[in-house]
């Protein structure tokens, strides 16, 4: 495959996001059902840490944020974390987990 095939594959011509939309919505109970991953035992975490890529000052963008897993789990080694999702549903549990 050529980096022109790529392309053509990755763009967006017909892009229905709405149904991107209600597919992450319909989702978002399940999503919502986690446990909260910590830096000891999860390998993103562990990655964090290990490359100090987190600190006191450290403002992090969490892009497809889902239900709030990493976005809550980082939340207590940065000054702040902001998480945007297409899911409404998925946004409005990652605010219900925050805010418990």
């Amino acid at each position: 495959m050529n980096i022109e095939q790529i392309k053509e594959k990755w763009s967006l011509k017909e892009q229905n996001k709405q149904a991107s939309v209600d597919m992450w919505n319909s989702m978002a109970g399940s999503f919502g059902e986690f446990i909260l991953p910590d830096f000891n035992n999860d390998s993103f975490l562990k990655l964090l840490g290990k490359r100090n890529m987190l600190n006191p000052e450290s403002l992090v963008l969490d892009v497809g944020c889902g239900a709030g897993k990493y976005a809550l789990a980082i939340a207590g080694r940065c000054r702040h974390v902001t998480g945007l999702d297409l899911s409404p549903q998925m946004i409005e549990i990652a605010q219900q987990k925050m805010a418990h």
